[in-house]
């Protein structure tokens, strides 16, 4: 049995004009529901991927 992907979506790093490193996220549509600001090193930008895959519960506050 093959294991269906739930995914909501896929994150991409990638090189800004700048030559910074970045990340967004993507739906599964190819469209970008969410992005990140710019990182000198790309460990620094794979570090904030890691701690936005890790903040999935985290609560939602209005101001």
């Amino acid at each position: 049995m093959s294991k269906i992907n739930k995914s909501t979506g896929y994150y991409e790093i990638y090189r800004d004009t700048r030559d910074y490193w970045r990340w967004r996220f993507k739906a599964n549509n190819h469209e970008i529901i969410a992005s990140g600001e710019s990182y000198h090193n790309k460990s620094d930008c794979l570090n904030a991927v890691g701690l936005m895959k890790g903040s999935y519960d985290a609560p939602v506050y209005e101001r």
